[in-house]
């Protein structure tokens, strides 16, 4: 399916459109109505970078304390 938003409606929101995706995403993901994975396809962000994102917005689904956990179990560079 493709979407089309006015470049108009996107400036005016102050949004790119990598904004504007990874905003719905994180909408989305807070009401539960996509996982974290399918979250991350939407705004078109890697996971690892998509649960930050989730865990500096303090969406419920997923808590900081667990991303920190997942991000030292995988070696990810920032679990340093």
């Amino acid at each position: 399916m493709t979407i089309t938003i006015s470049p108009d409606l996107l400036n005016t929101a102050g949004l790119s459109e990598a904004e504007f995706l990874r905003e719905v995403a994180i909408l989305m993901c807070w009401q539960r109505r996509l996982t974290t994975a399918q979250g991350a396809e939407l705004a078109r962000m890697n996971r690892f970078d998509f649960q930050k994102v989730l865990a500096e917005r303090e969406v419920p689904s997923y808590t900081r304390e667990a991303f920190e956990h997942d991000l030292k179990v995988t070696g990810y560079p920032e679990a340093k």
